[in-house]
């Protein structure tokens, strides 16, 4: 299976992904939206996620690795963000397609910089 003996020992989708990329995988088709998500709603975090995260920094510090984690971005398929801002103003991103033009980008890139004019 892809990802070898470590990810048959990660009891999560997203941990089993980790490893599988760490493992050299070929990654999975790119989706609209990361699922599932790290934080569904404001306040809310998923419990299986978060674990999957522990177990890919233990795994890495077990290889005396490093890791950058970035937590919240301006790319439309992880939610980051714009998410942030569809929840404090409730007015919905623009739609981002596979076959998005430079004013599709423009427009989600406007919409997620508001992120640092809300309070």
């Amino acid at each position: 299976a892809a990802g070898g003996a470590l990810a048959k020992q990660c009891p999560t989708e997203l941990s089993r992904a980790v490893a599988a990329q760490a493992a050299g995988a070929p990654a999975e088709p790119a989706s609209q939206h990361v699922t599932p998500e790290m934080q569904p709603r404001p306040g809310e975090y998923n419990s299986d996620v978060l674990g999957g995260l522990d177990l890919a920094v233990a795994e890495i510090s077990k290889r005396n690795m490093t890791a950058t984690l970035c937590l919240g971005n301006m790319w439309q398929w992880s939610g980051g963000f714009a998410a942030y801002v569809f929840w404090a103003t409730g007015l919905r991103p623009p739609r981002m397609t596979p076959h998005a033009t430079d004013e599709d980008w423009q427009a989600h890139q406007n919409y997620a910089s508001r992120y640092y004019e809300l309070p």
